[in-house]
């Protein structure tokens, strides 16, 4: 018997298509249930008037977001921030991490609001695979060499169980305003790649797609 769905969808969005669609309604509700109402890392005051959690970021992000099935249910997701002028949250909590790690940070999107979820540690490992080969395409196709995370160790712990490279640029500290104390990573775009393609074959699979939109069958890769 499946212990999750059989099948996710990775669909790729731009902010315009997400604003005001029944997409980006669900999506902010999403988001707004499991970082503001169950893991508190905003207060629920941050809520909009339709219960949706969004921020000043959302409009310079690319959002990425996984349905189960056929259906609309959202399971997961993720944004790259990414500003032409290299101004990332990161340098906000963390200021002059960029120019200390020796990054470019015109060249670098930071990764936030990722989300999986599922029934199983299964089904929400290969969500988090399928978003991240999803926004690391994505990264290549920009020209970009990074991706930047700002995490509680727990999470970092997690990315590491995945086989994830990755550099910590900064001590964890305590951001009162993301109710936990965080820190920097980096991850190289194309060495990430190129190690989970070899460690995973749901990923490998996906990389075989060449396409930033997947549609995968979870039961028959994994």
């Amino acid at each position: 018997m499946s212990d999750g769905p059989t099948k996710v969808r990775i669909e790729p969005f731009e902010w315009p298509e997400l604003e005001t669609s029944p997409v980006g309604l669900r999506y902010a509700r999403f988001r707004a249930m499991v970082y503001v109402m169950e893991q508190k890392f905003r207060d629920p005051d941050v809520l909009d008037l339709r219960g949706g959690e969004t921020d000043a970021y959302d409009p310079v992000s690319r959002h990425f977001i996984a349905f189960a099935d056929d259906t609309p249910k959202i399971i997961g997701c993720a944004r790259t921030i990414h500003d032409p002028l290299g101004i990332l949250p990161a340098e906000k909590y963390f200021p002059g991490v960029m120019g200390r790690a020796d990054l470019d940070p015109t060249r670098c999107a930071e990764v936030s609001r990722f989300i999986s979820r599922g029934p199983s540690m299964r089904s929400r490992r290969s969500v988090s695979l399928l978003l991240i080969r999803s926004l690391l395409l994505a990264g290549m196709n920009d020209g970009l060499d990074h991706v930047l995370f700002i995490v509680e160790e727990p999470f970092t712990k997690w990315l590491a169980s995945l086989a994830i490279p990755s550099t910590r640029l900064a001590e964890y500290r305590l951001i009162p305003e993301e109710a936990g104390e965080l820190a920097p990573i980096a991850v190289h775009i194309r060495d990430c790649d190129r190690v989970l393609a070899e460690r995973h074959p749901i990923y490998a699979e996906a990389v075989a797609r060449g396409t930033t939109r997947l549609e995968m069958a979870l039961a028959s890769t994994e």
